[in-house]
């Protein structure tokens, strides 16, 4: 089975990004990781005390 990914390449902020076929910004993995981080603090948690 055969799968493919597509993302297309854009500019954001003067930045080049990732884009999904719906023009939606991939998010990058630091923005990934702050968010999480943003939700763990919203529950209490601190994301330090995890590893």
């Amino acid at each position: 089975m055969e799968s493919t990914v597509r993302i297309f390449l854009g500019i954001h902020d003067s930045q080049l990004r990732f884009f999904t076929p719906e023009g939606k910004l991939v998010p990058t993995p630091e923005e990934v990781a702050e968010k999480m981080a943003r939700k763990l603090q919203d529950l209490g948690i601190d994301w330090r005390d995890l590893a």
